[in-house]
């Protein structure tokens, strides 16, 4: 056991740091003595991270060392196969200023295995491909060495996914590898069933810190109840949720789901790491579409790659990314290019400085459950014209994020929106001409004692309605 002022640790397996070219399991706790906030844990061999699990229930050494159990758990899990060569393994934490900070280091012998530090993931090279394109527009003079420095170690971390073992059976279906985050929330849906016991609440986080309770139980899943026939669940095993990410927190983040049977016992169903694009970084915006730009591109990565031994796989499956990357930017790129200006973004700047960090966010829930408790109940009128599908499923996306709870909108149209929240509803218009009407009946039936009015194609930060509750709350 390690301990010092600031935190007490304990790496329990292996008992021996010796290996033959075979995946090790790396097993322990951690608990800070100063309430510092750490959301990630990795072991480093020869400069490649190997991404591990951090929070795991450890109730006994929980009450042991901090007199409680509960958020943030202790326990932590990684699984490395280091190359031969290697010495040196390194455990780090990642802090609340998004720091890597190495808690323990020891010598290792590696008798045999790969020569390879590391293989990298070809399913993010599309990603990687872009982020070096937009790089290239921000900055053209720039070289891209430095980028692609950081992308290759990044797109070979070796994650730990786990998916779900007997008795558990399930599928985690969004979100894929690498997607689009939006006021701090990812969407996350699938399956999930025991085999013998009922599942009372599924919870899900991507930091130790904050967890969401997910919609489970209520909503139908008939192929499921299709491969499960007698299954007294199968047919409503669907789970939904809008998790909380810090969109600010750098490499692939971890989303971790927990299942609490009907004994009481919590157990981990899903871990997956998850590469999260903000949307203000997905639309940055991309060089005209030049094949010339794009293989500077693809020859900066490989190049860092095999730099650093970082092996990219078979030839067939590389073309086959590199190809997906070449249709994206084709596609996406634009057609002429805006005339230039040195005016800063100051409300990017604004969004930075006002971003909501895990803490804040736990800050912004502790408000709003007090606030809820009795707190004014805000009715939105959404007049949908001149909104397309997308901005309006976007609204939606906004509404269901909002961190205060006592809302209701009545989306307002011709075409009825995907509502996936019983609080958003819907009054049919017949045309612009019965606009006025339809969203005079949709006022009738609002059951709010305040009501405010939105566009279609806007949208909503997700305190947003919380700042509204607290100041009518106050006045």
């Amino acid at each position: 056991m390690n301990e010092n002022s600031a935190y007490i640790f304990d790496v329990e397996e292996p008992k021996q740091w010796v290996f033959a070219g075979e995946p090790v399991w790396i097993s322990g706790w951690f608990l800070s003595k100063t309430d510092a906030t750490f959301s990630d844990v990795r072991a480093v061999i020869d400069g490649v991270p190997h991404l591990g699990i951090l929070g795991m229930p450890r109730p006994e050494i929980e009450q042991r060392h901090r007199g409680a159990t509960g958020l943030p758990h202790a326990g932590f899990l990684l699984r490395v196969q280091p190359p031969r060569g290697a010495n040196l393994l390194r455990l780090e934490l990642l802090d609340a200023g998004h720091r890597w900070v190495e808690i323990w280091r020891t010598s290792i012998k590696v008798r045999r295995g790969d020569t390879t530090i590391g293989r990298y993931n070809l399913g993010v090279l599309p990603d990687h491909l872009r982020r070096l394109l937009q790089a290239r527009r921000a900055q053209p003079s720039v070289g891209l060495a430095s980028l692609a420095g950081e992308l290759a170690p990044a797109g070979a971390a070796v994650p730990l996914d786990t998916l779900p073992n007997p008795p558990f059976y399930g599928a985690l279906e969004k979100p894929e590898l690498v997607g689009a985050t939006q006021f701090g929330k990812i969407r996350l849906e699938g399956w999930v069933i025991h085999r013998d016991l009922p599942i009372r609440r599924l919870i899900a986080s991507t930091n130790p810190r904050v967890e969401n309770e997910l919609d489970y139980g209520n909503r139908e899943r008939l192929d499921v109840g299709e491969m499960f026939p007698g299954h007294p669940y199968a047919k409503r095993s669907q789970y939904f949720g809008m998790l909380d990410i810090d969109e600010t927190a750098p490499g692939p983040v971890l989303i971790k789901l927990f299942a609490e049977l009907e004994d009481g016992t919590r157990h981990l169903v899903f871990a997956r790491r998850f590469h999260p694009r903000t949307c203000a970084e997905w639309e940055r915006p991309l060089p005209l579409f030049s094949r010339n730009e794009f293989f500077t591109c693809v020859r900066a990565l490989v190049g860092a790659c095999r730099s650093r031994r970082i092996r990219l796989g078979k030839v067939g499956a590389l073309w086959r990314a590199v190809a997906l990357a070449y249709r994206n930017f084709r596609r996406d790129a634009p057609l002429q290019l805006p005339p230039t200006t040195s005016a800063p973004d100051a409300y990017a700047a604004w969004q930075h400085t006002n971003r909501l960090t895990p803490r804040l966010l736990e800050s912004l829930q502790n408000a709003a459950a007090k606030v809820a408790d009795g707190g004014p109940k805000i009715s939105l009128l959404v007049d949908t014209r001149g909104g397309t599908s997308a901005q309006l499923a976007a609204l939606a996306a906004s509404l269901r994020a909002q961190i205060y709870p006592r809302w209701e909108a009545w989306f307002v149209g011709e075409s009825e929106p995907a509502k996936g929240d019983d609080r958003i509803q819907f009054e049919r218009s017949g045309g612009s001409g019965d606009t006025v009407r339809a969203l005079n009946a949709a006022a009738g039936k609002a059951t709010g004692a305040f009501l405010g009015l939105l566009p279609g194609h806007s949208r909503l930060s997700s305190d947003a309605l919380l700042e509204v509750a607290e100041r009518i709350a106050a006045n």
